[in-house]
């Protein structure tokens, strides 16, 4: 599980430049890097799982290597158009609660076990990443606090 959990942050970064790619009209770019991917994956599976005798962690290793192949190509595909610096830059800004996230919830699957080390893990890892946020002054963040705070309002 700690294995697959590399998977979120490439996957995130992923989704942000398939998106950028996609509407700025480079959808056949996304659709390379993606395809490219779901090969890579494929015979990646085959040889980890079969020949390996990985299992599981062999699908694990195969999904990271693929989702950061779809990921570079994406990011290439963008750093032609746009250049690195503005994605770094924005990719930056989330790392830090991004670790105290994952140290928090770290740290509640060493202390609980079963479904209550699960329910703790979203709960807390949501309030710490959201607290994160707001005290970095993500303008995102700082907006839907504003629009939730204002609708707690007008209901009294």
């Amino acid at each position: 599980m700690q294995v697959d959990s590399v998977l979120f942050a490439i996957l995130s970064l992923g989704e942000l430049l398939g998106c950028f790619l996609i509407a700025m009209n480079y959808e056949k770019k996304y659709t390379i890097a993606v395809t490219s991917a779901a090969v890579i994956n494929v015979i990646l599976n085959f040889v980890l799982i079969r020949s390996f005798n990985l299992g599981a962690i062999g699908a694990v290793i195969a999904s990271i290597i693929a989702e950061c192949v779809c990921t570079g190509r994406q990011l290439y595909s963008v750093e032609i158009f746009h250049g690195y610096r503005p994605i770094i830059k924005a990719a930056v800004r989330y790392i830090l609660p991004t670790s105290f996230m994952a140290a928090g919830i770290i740290l509640i699957q060493w202390l609980f076990s079963g479904v209550i080390s699960l329910i703790l893990s979203v709960v807390i890892g949501m309030i710490i990443y959201g607290t994160s946020l707001i005290i970095g002054k993500d303008e995102i963040a700082v907006h839907i606090l504003k629009k939730a705070r204002i609708k707690i309002c007008n209901l009294f």
